[in-house]
């Protein structure tokens, strides 16, 4: 089955469930659905959803991030997240972004 049959019978599928569905507020959901289309429909619940993580993102995860990062900037002294030009010159370097990785790995192969 194509993409375009699928499409077209689930939403054909969902619009007949809701439309003989007892409540007002659901019928006119399963006739909107059916004029802009399940695919359409679809598409706008996942750029609400998007919209809802990057609002989360920025006020709660971002300066919870940032904090975490000047603190392990403070303690790890070779702790640093490099730029992309410096990763493709120098693919190891990826290891000074893991907290703790150098200083460890420091620690157990030079003090053997």
């Amino acid at each position: 089955m194509n993409k375009k049959n699928f499409w077209k019978y689930l939403t054909i599928l969902i619009v007949g469930m809701l439309t003989f569905s007892i409540l007002p507020e659901v019928v006119a959901l399963g006739l909107f659905i059916d004029v802009i289309g399940m695919d359409m429909f679809v598409l706008m619940i996942q750029a609400q959803i998007g919209v809802i993580f990057i609002g989360f993102y920025s006020q709660y995860l971002k300066p919870m991030l940032s904090t975490i990062n000047n603190f392990l900037y403070r303690i790890d002294p070779y702790y640093f997240i490099p730029s992309k030009a410096m990763i493709k010159k120098y693919p190891m370097i990826v290891m000074h972004m893991v907290p703790f990785v150098v200083a460890i790995n420091m620690l157990v192969f030079v003090g053997m």
